[in-house]
């Protein structure tokens, strides 16, 4: 079975400058999606929005904060002219052995998951 195609469903990708986000934008652009490209490295965002082409948008921003967010969607919708699909696969790790973690630096890990209020 083949993956549906998207005919221009515009979709705001957090996290879209590397990793996972990148390998989704790439499966998404294939499939016909209009992408505003999200997350806080511009110039990486730049280079994939570049090798996409059209269709393909940048919005840089901060998603673990609330200003942060209303920028990001902000942009993706004068960017895109409105959404259908909000994905978010940013995150931030930290590669510390288990037992001399930092609570603190775990609860900054999960700061990136925006909350439903967000918009």
């Amino acid at each position: 079975m083949s993956a549906p195609a998207l005919n221009g469903a515009r979709i705001l990708l957090l996290g879209a400058s590397g990793g996972i986000g990148e390998a989704t934008a790439r499966a998404l652009a294939a499939r016909g999606a209009r992408l505003c490209l999200a997350g806080r490295r511009r110039e990486s965002l730049a280079v994939l929005a570049t090798e996409l082409g059209e269709g393909a948008a940048v919005a840089t921003g901060d998603i673990a904060t609330e200003q942060g967010r209303r920028s990001l969607v902000s942009g993706a919708l004068n960017e895109l002219g409105g959404l259908e699909l909000l994905i978010n696969a940013a995150g931030v790790l930290d590669f510390v052995p288990f037992d001399i973690h930092d609570p603190g630096a775990w609860n900054a890990s999960s700061a990136p998951t925006p909350s439903a209020r967000c918009c």
